[in-house]
């Protein structure tokens, strides 16, 4: 109930509809839902992960995950040693972008990275559907 009522409010989207995306969501389904920008996007994707519903931005002409995976490890490789840049890499290189951001992100040391830096991986995060605070 509660994912429907994110939908709805945060979509546009009637009460039919709604329940129609999150039914999907349940079944493994991957239903997209357009939003006006790409903050509205990754609020959304924050509401649903607090409800326990993983969501991630869909693939369009101007969205490569693959590319945003890239830049992240770009980013990581500066406030990760070199062991777990090698992991994020070759979890990467494998398609597993998913899982070399959330690896990489799980060795960051606070210290490390700069502010710019910090909110940098924390909106690819939310993109891939991964909850992270440093």
């Amino acid at each position: 109930m509660s994912c429907t009522k994110e939908l709805q409010s945060r979509c546009g989207l009637g009460l039919a509809d709604a329940k129609h995306t999150t039914d999907a969501l349940l079944r493994h389904e991957h239903p997209v839902v357009n939003l006006q920008s790409e903050d509205a996007a990754r609020a959304l994707i924050l509401a649903l992960l607090k409800l326990g519903v993983v969501a991630r931005f869909a693939e369009s002409p101007s969205y490569s995950p693959e590319r945003r995976c890239a830049h992240t490890l770009a980013l990581l490789a500066e406030v990760v040693q070199p062991a777990v840049r090698l992991t994020c890499e070759s979890l990467a290189g494998h398609g597993e972008w998913e899982m070399a951001i959330s690896h990489g992100l799980a060795h960051v040391g606070d210290a490390t990275a700069s502010e710019e830096t910090i909110e940098s991986l924390q909106r690819v995060a939310t993109e891939f559907g991964i909850y992270w605070q440093p």
